[in-house]
């Protein structure tokens, strides 16, 4: 605890008196790792149809490059949650992965020598896999119960506002909703000889192609940027992610995902 109170001191104290080491107006290309908390809540009515909610970890690393004009960006983020819901006995463990090349062009900004403000559009490709085994519990005994998947590979339109007050901090926010999307779930089946192995253990990657709104999902990322050195910068950010698909049971799931992290100015 005594640790945890030191580091939340000393981003604080660099967040108040950081000096001027803004490259705002000219090139970064930045190496970035984050960690931190994720809040989900989940209803798959493969499984179940009650809510099932609780927070785990979610680290990030990326790389971006930006310049006057362009942004590249390449992320990768991982989640992991231990879920409960109303029926104390029925759990599930999950395990999301999520890995997006974003680019965007720069089509606005207003500027004056003290802060300046940019809009960028484009595109992103992203892939989002989320794994979940339900159990249920009766004294020390665990039974798996089903499994159940989400695997999306979708083309998303992108756009981000940057806002710079002064030139040793930053702003942004950044939206991607998904145009066309490839969506992969279990088989199902209404007979008595449900095949279990098939339909629920046997993970693939591709399923059915459909687009917007079909496959409802938002992400979007609020972000503050603090430079503490010509290289270095400090990173707080707020994540939201929502998904709603309905083919063949319904799943919604929502995330609200809290980092604290670096980047490396590798110019």
């Amino acid at each position: 605890m005594i640790k945890l109170k030191s580091v939340l001191l000393f981003s604080l104290l660099l967040l108040v008196s950081g000096r001027r080491f803004s490259n705002a107006q000219g090139k970064e290309n930045l190496l970035g790792l984050g960690f931190g908390g994720s809040s989900l809540h989940l209803v798959d009515y493969h499984a179940a149809s009650i809510v099932f909610r609780g927070t785990g970890i979610a680290p990030t690393i990326w790389w971006s490059y930006k310049n006057n004009r362009n942004n590249h960006l390449v992320q990768g983020s991982f989640f992991h949650n231990n879920l409960s819901s109303s029926a104390a006995n029925f759990r599930t463990e999950i395990y999301c992965a999520r890995g997006r090349y974003s680019y965007l062009h720069t089509f606005g900004k207003i500027a004056d020598p003290e802060r300046h403000f940019d809009f960028l559009f484009g595109g992103s490709i992203t892939t989002y896999f989320l794994n979940s085994d339900y159990f249920f519990y009766k004294s020390a005994f665990r039974a798996r119960a089903i499994a159940s998947w989400y695997w999306s590979q979708s083309v998303d339109m992108a756009f981000e506002l940057d806002y710079s007050p002064s030139d040793r901090n930053k702003l942004f926010a950044q939206f991607n909703l998904p145009l066309f999307s490839n969506v992969s779930r279990p088989g199902y089946s209404s007979s008595d000889n449900y095949n279990y192995s098939k339909n629920d253990w046997e993970i693939k990657p591709f399923g059915q192609t459909v687009f917007f709104p079909e496959n409802l999902t938002l992400n979007a990322n609020i972000a503050y940027r603090q430079y503490i050195s010509p290289k270095i910068n400090l990173i707080l950010s707020y994540e939201f992610n929502y998904i709603n698909y309905d083919n063949a049971d319904n799943i919604r799931m929502y995330t609200n995902n809290f980092r604290i992290g670096l980047s490396y100015n590798i110019n």
